[in-house]
């Protein structure tokens, strides 16, 4: 079973250059979480729990078209259709 770090705030994995950190085990979580500082920012969650939690979801308008699209809300930039670096690629 794998671990990863969920900040209580954002509800946003802990990364590390763009890449989800992923844990082997619970005790090489909770040390990776004491070493992040706030221990209480920081929440342990198993794989299997990160993976079927409900996303949540923002609305933005699309730059094109003006209509209103929903996306999650760990949307990179890139695929953002209200940025204008999703239009330019």
């Amino acid at each position: 079973m794998s671990y990863v770090l969920i900040n209580v705030g954002t509800e946003l994995p802990y990364t590390r250059n763009h890449c989800t950190m992923v844990y082997r085990t619970e005790p090489a979580a909770k040390g990776a979480r004491t070493r992040l500082g706030d221990v209480a920012q920081w929440q342990l969650m198993t794989m299997t729990d990160y993976v079927n939690r409900p996303v949540k979801m923002k609305t933005v308008r699309n730059l094109m078209t003006g209509a209103d699209v929903q996306i999650p809300v760990d949307t990179p930039r890139s695929c953002d259709p209200s940025s204008e670096l999703y239009w330019t690629m």
